[in-house]
């Protein structure tokens, strides 16, 4: 499979979910990184689709839903149909609802470390009026506090995800993800 994702933090996640789910392990190659989403998304990665298919890959995209689904599904299909390439997508956090890579690291942490993630709830209340932190902001903190500030586990293209200290990769919420990538696989 070729994965079209939007980060280096989804490749990472999707490298160790893929690793946790098939025993297979991806290399570069199998990955097209773009660096965020844009309204031309779609037409400007078809030279990469197209190279994509002709190397032999099967092309999937996975992306942020970000504030809202519905748009960024809409967007989606109206560049492909008007494209006319058929690659099938999914929008993180679970393919039906807003959010984005964060909002579904968020639901997989180990619960035995809950407590950090309502700590730092209770903290966002406390600086109420200011800048409040992004999930982003909260990962980086939750992993810090279990690794250490200075420890490239906290980094996200460093993270293993597949470390049950921190992660709970059998996490039910997962579960579409996985269906997707299952259903996709093409083996």
């Amino acid at each position: 499979m070729r994965f079209f994702l939007e980060g280096d933090a989804d490749k990472k996640f999707i490298k160790d979910l893929v690793m946790d789910l098939f025993a297979e392990e991806l290399t570069d190659d199998n990955f097209t990184v773009t660096n965020g989403y844009g309204p031309n998304w779609i037409h400007n990665n078809v030279p990469n689709f197209q190279r994509a298919a002709a190397e032999g890959y099967r092309s999937v995209i996975i992306l942020d839903a970000d504030s809202n689904i519905t748009i960024r599904r809409q967007e989606i299909l109206d560049g492909l149909i008007e494209e006319g390439i058929d690659i099938p997508f999914f929008l993180l956090p679970d393919n039906e609802n807003n959010g984005n890579l964060e909002s579904l690291l968020l639901q997989i942490t180990n619960p035995q470390h809950t407590i950090l993630l309502e700590c730092f709830d209770s903290y966002k209340i406390c600086i109420s009026g200011y800048h409040l932190p992004t999930d982003k902001e909260k990962l980086f903190a939750y992993l810090g506090a279990i690794y250490g500030g200075a420890n490239q586990n906290v980094k996200e293209a460093k993270r293993n995800y597949r470390d049950p200290d921190a992660w709970n990769i059998d996490s039910e919420a997962l579960e579409p993800l996985r269906r997707f990538l299952i259903a996709n696989n093409g083996d």
